[in-house]
């Protein structure tokens, strides 16, 4: 029996990489800023594969790094936790479970992950961070360009 999971979208997906327009349609329509305790919160990130010369074999996968900001600057609401990270390509999506969000001030949060798919520097993508507050969950959308560290 041959099992096939490219259209046979689920929630919450399983980490990893695959291709699913389904899912891929579906999460690109999150907002670019949402509004929570009167704060616009915007998500940005860095994307980037680490091409450094070293000994031996090197991790060259996907990372990303993503922060929510209040558009003005203002303070954060308390109590946001990222949840998952979506990366998308046309229909490919990475989705990455993260377990710890790091919170050095009142004005931002943090979120990094390893592991990504090897798409091509200078390209781009679209990611999208879900998050919880108060009991809710909240996606945030914006786009970013892969770099490459040498």
């Amino acid at each position: 029996m041959i099992l096939t999971a490219g259209s046979c979208s689920k929630y919450p997906p399983s980490d990893g990489v695959s291709v699913d327009s389904e899912l891929t349609k579906r999460i690109v329509k999150a907002p670019e800023s949402v509004k929570i305790d009167g704060k616009e919160l915007v998500l940005s990130t860095e994307l980037w594969r680490d091409f450094m010369p070293g000994v031996g074999e090197r991790e060259r996968s996907l990372r990303a790094a993503v922060s929510i900001t209040d558009k003005s600057g203002g303070q954060i609401p308390t109590g946001m936790e990222f949840k998952r990270l979506y990366v998308t390509q046309n229909d490919t999506a990475w989705v990455q479970t993260i377990s710890n969000s790091e919170r050095s001030d009142k004005l931002i949060i943090r979120a990094n992950t390893t592991g990504g798919p090897e798409w091509a520097p200078d390209s781009e993508a679209t990611v999208i961070a879900e998050f919880n507050h108060d009991d809710k969950t909240y996606k945030l959308r914006t786009t970013g360009v892969i770099r490459a560290t040498y």
